[in-house]
């Protein structure tokens, strides 16, 4: 039997016996990488996402052709259609793959993590194809990160150094900031006798935390490199790296810039990579004065303070867009889904850019969050050539900028061009050529033993130099350059200079008017001088103009050389206006320059409750609790989320501030804790963490009471009943349910009424009367359709109360009628794309086709719902259609597969202790064991077989619900 080998983490390839298969094209490895993750895959799924561009027939077509040449290429039936519209691969066959294996069996198969997946593979011409990899990029990641660190220390500690050291330095560049990691790798060093190795792991991550988070590695690291230092007996001294030099490669950017104008660009945009005060800046600056008639320009700044609020700088470019279009005449148009971000701006480009070619900078890159990198690589992938992106960054060290560079590199997408310092030989020729004269060997050293050869201190020096009667030497310190640069100053203009330095990217011109009461021309005379000393720029908006420093470190000194006293001043005046001028319902970027603001104020109140409020914002994106399909809005991004890690550390965070929190507004303390409460237990909730969520929830309840707050004592009531939703405990929901009502009506709030009566509905199908239920859910539907809510953000509740009546039908053993009712939530729910709404439509719609024997079309339905579980964060329910899945499959006559979704509802109801989802596992393993009869199971079944046929017949009986699972317990 041949033996086909699939390896899908680095380079990806595809083996066939040993020897490496290349086929005719790309999109022909895609389908095979595709097909070995996904188990089941329907045709018109896989030709879509290969082939986004053609209409149906064609992607047919070419998917038919993709699979014969991949089966002539194998030379052996690998690729199997159980049925016409799917696909999989035959795993029957002698088949293996790398990913599969690793995710089964992390701790085992460590080694098999040899470089993310699909490391540098790119097709053309599919950005859902890139998402999907990206997604998967980042399960493994995680995968890994959770698993590596417990195998690797335990094979250090036992001696086993065979194979430690990549996956070590893997675990480090996923995540160069967790201390643990490097410790890890200098105990290694030290175990195996390399003490220098252990000296460079800790001067590297000692600069780089120094560099990007202005601290120092803590005690324990620092106790491993003391302990290097005393065995090889190294001095105490610290030695700075200057890797990175200076030679800026301008004809190559204006040569980019001309051939765009020109209609020749190839759509390949430019990479310049340097360290501060290099000069990138003033290369583009440089490169863009004497642009070609015709072109748009629009630039973006990623700011440090806001690195960790997702998707700010998109946000700052879909404006930049927005303004270019309004002043075209234009209207920004939407992509399909409001979470397809990418697809909203290439759209917008796609306008631009035809009437004019466009120049996009994108400044401070490595400020940028990873979900900013992941759109932008996307977007850069599918922009057309009449768009160069030029994008400017510190070198990188995050794996996320790597990568995105790699990525575009390998597609022809992107050119790097890295800038160094000068040396001394270019040092004093730039002196020579900016002071039309040479300087003595004497002054020069002087000048470069200060500047190191950086651009911008030379430049510092320069300006200091050409001013009468100023000493260059006057000290030691560069910041002395930057000082003299202010020295001739009036005081009216130092005072706006140090006002525009509390912001961190730049000033609104209407805020500092607020701030000096002078008007706007009076400013505007003021800022031209400014600008003519190349101390500020203007940057104009549709909304209002931004004065900002021409360099980051003018802006740092300036700051820093005001009183605290005076800064705390400011800062509170500044977060006062900007408050002012926040309307019902801010964004992620207002409420991360109030908590900047708030935060130099010194006010601890404000600068929390705003920090709070950036929490929510982007929690609600995809963390918001969706089991029993709740107020789902049309503005939700479910495409965006804050990692678990990121949202658990923000916790941490938050609590330990409340710790510290003290003063006399005992009250307004109490409205935050309830705030921050209600944030994390709604999330706890969302996650499976039942206990400690409620206990947050049940804080949040007291909080809200004695605080007089019925609309927080509402939406608590509504996440305990989400709780006991979930784990099926209906009479536990009912106190809260009437609660709910009563304060809905006190509140004269008929949406939140709506809502209500289908849980109310809901509950009466948990308790088995369904005659209360059908009229609870009518009601519901009343309120939402004569208050013309179809098609607005309620019409997933719409659906929802269409799901519960084919609930009720099919618990009658109506299944034809429930289908119906399926439909109409499925397709109410279809144009809002609410995922995870419909992927427990799905679920029911499948379950209603395999009740009436159409096991076919129910996998179809089950397929559609488990392909749904990639776009949002949940394992509702997941556990209830894997079973189902696997009984389709194990109906169909495909062991492994039905084995492999055994395994995995059996890992997953593990998580969300709901009985409903243990009872449907042990349901299919009695469907299972009693279709085997007295014929012995297949192996791949046998393998994970824990229990008897009369022990699971119990265990089904047991968890599923005798009200709600009526079709289960009818079969056994």
């Amino acid at each position: 039997m041949a033996q086909l080998e699939i390896t899908l983490f680095g380079m990806p390839q595809v083996r066939l016996d040993g020897e490496e298969v290349y086929f005719p094209y790309a999109k022909i490895n895609a389908m095979l990488y595709y097909l070995a993750v996904k188990p089941v895959v329907g045709r018109d799924e896989i030709a879509g996402l290969l082939w986004p561009e053609e209409d149906e027939r064609i992607a047919k077509k070419n998917l038919r052709n993709a699979i014969y040449q991949a089966k002539k290429s194998l030379g052996a039936e690998f690729i199997d259609s159980p049925k016409k519209s799917l696909l999989c691969l035959d795993w029957s066959q002698d088949i293996s793959c790398d990913a599969l294996k690793f995710a089964d069996n992390p701790v085992d198969n460590l080694a098999l993590y040899g470089g993310d997946f699909l490391d540098g593979f790119y097709i053309k011409d599919s950005e859902e194809y890139e998402f999907w990899t990206m997604k998967m990029r980042a399960f493994y990641q995680e995968k890994y990160i959770a698993n590596a660190y417990q195998v690797l220390s335990e094979a250090i500690e036992a001696g086993r150094f065979d194979q430690v050291e990549k996956p070590l330095h893997t675990l480090v560049e996923m995540d160069e900031f967790d201390e643990r990691n490097v410790r890890l790798l200098m105990r290694f060093y030290a175990k195996t006798g390399r003490r220098g190795k252990v000296i460079e792991a800790y001067y590297n991550l000692k600069k780089l935390l120094r560099d990007e988070l202005g601290i120092s590695p803590d005690n324990d690291t620092r106790a491993l490199y003391e302990e290097a230092v005393a065995q090889v007996h190294l001095p105490e001294k610290e030695k700075e790296d200057f890797f990175y030099g200076r030679y800026p490669e301008l004809a190559q950017v204006g040569g980019a810039i001309q051939a765009l104008a020109k209609g020749r660009g190839e759509g390949r945009s430019i990479l310049l990579e340097g360290e501060a005060g290099v000069g990138k800046t003033t290369l583009i600056r440089r490169a863009m004065e004497d642009l070609p008639q015709g072109i748009m320009t629009t630039e973006v700044i990623a700011y440090q303070a806001e690195t960790h609020f997702s998707l700010r700088p998109m946000e700052v470019f879909l404006r930049r867009l927005e303004d270019i279009l309004s002043s075209q005449g234009e209207e920004m148009k939407h992509g399909q889904e409001v979470r397809d971000l990418s697809r909203t701006i290439l759209l917008a480009l796609e306008q631009i850019t035809q009437k004019s070619p466009l120049v996009v900078v994108f400044d401070d890159l490595h400020w940028m969050d990873d979900l900013s990198v992941q759109v932008l690589t996307a977007t850069i992938l599918r922009a057309n050539p009449r768009v160069l992106f030029l994008l400017l960054s510190r070198p990188a060290f995050r794996q996320d900028l790597l990568d995105m560079a790699s990525s575009l590199v390998n597609a022809s997408k992107l050119t790097p061009i890295t800038l160094k310092r000068f040396n001394r030989k270019e040092s004093e020729e730039f002196v020579r050529q900016a002071m039309g004269k040479k300087l003595e060997n004497k002054v020069m050293d002087r000048i470069y033993w200060e500047t190191e050869g950086s651009p911008f201190f030379l430049t510092e020096y320069l300006q200091v130099m050409n001013t009468p009667d100023r000493d260059p030497f006057m000290t030691p310190k560069i910041k002395d350059a930057i000082r003299a640069r202010f020295a001739f100053l009036s005081p009216q203009e130092r005072k706006l200079i140090d006002l525009i330095s509390y912001f961190y990217d730049e000033a609104p011109l209407s805020v500092l008017s607020q701030l000096t009461g002078l008007s706007d021309l009076d400013l505007i005379g003021m800022l031209e001088g400014l600008k003519r000393t190349n101390l500020l720029v203007e940057k104009v908006h549709q909304e209002d103009v931004g004065i900002a420093f021409t360099h980051i470190k003018l802006r740092e000194y300036i700051y820093q050389d005001q009183s605290p006293a005076k800064r705390q001043a400011i800062h509170q005046r500044i977060g006062q206006i900007l408050e002012e001028g926040i309307e019902k319902g801010g964004t992620g970027y207002t409420y991360s320059k109030l908590v900047y603001h708030f935060r130099g104020a010194k006010d601890p109140f404000k600068s929390l409750e705003y920090e709070l409020e950036t929490l929510n914002y982007y929690l609600n994106f995809s963390h918001e609790l969706f089991p029993v399909l709740t107020n789902q809005r049309e503005d939700d991004r479910e495409g965006l989320y804050i990692p678990r890690d990121r949202a658990k550390s923000s916790f941490a965070h938050l609590e330990a501030q409340f710790s510290d929190l003290h003063g006399p507004d005992e009250k307004e303390i109490h409205r935050l804790l309830m705030i921050f409460y209600y944030i994390k237990g709604r999330y706890l909730i969302h996650d499976g963490l039942y206990e400690e969520g409620i206990q947050d929830i049940r804080r949040v309840i007291d909080l809200a009471q004695e605080l007089g707050d019925q609309v927080f004592i509402l939406e608590s009531y509504k996440q305990v009943i989400f709780y006991h939703i979930q784990t099926n405990q209906a009479q536990g929901m009912e106190k809260y349910i009437r609660g709910g009502l009563d304060l809905a009506r006190s509140l004269e709030d008929k949406e939140e009424e709506g809502i209500l009566l289908r849980l109310q509905g809901l509950y009466y199908m948990m308790v088995g009367d369904s005659d209360q239920a059908r009229t609870h859910l009518e009601a519901s539907l009343q309120i939402f359709q004569t208050r013309d809510f179809l098609g607005s953000r309620y019409a997933v509740n719409i659906a929802a109360a269409h799901n519960y009546l084919g609930e009720i039908l099919f618990q009658e053993g109506k299944y034809r009628e429930a289908l119906a009712e399926y439909d109409r939530a499925i397709g109410l729910s279809e144009e809002k794309k609410a995922s995870s709404a419909m992927s427990v439509f799905y679920i029911n719609k499948g379950k209603a086709l395999y009740a009436l024997g159409q096991v076919d079309l129910a996998g179809e339905e089950f397929a559609m719902a488990y392909q749904l579980y990639g776009l949002f964060d949940s394992f509702w329910k997941r556990p209830v259609l894997e079973a189902y899945l696997a009984l389709c499959y194990f109906d169909t006559g495909d062991m492994e597969a039905a084995a492999k979704f055994l395994s995995r509802a059996s890992e997953n109801r593990a998580s969300l202790k709901d009985p409903r989802a243990d009872g449907t596992v042990a349901f299919a393993w009695v469907h299972i064991l009693e279709s085997a009869g007295s014929f012995p199971l297949d192996p791949a079944l046998a393998a994970l077989q824990g229990q008897d046929l009369t022990t699971y017949r119990a265990r089904a009986l047991a968890g599923l619900d005798p009200n709600r699972d009526a079709f289960e317990r009818g079969r056994l």
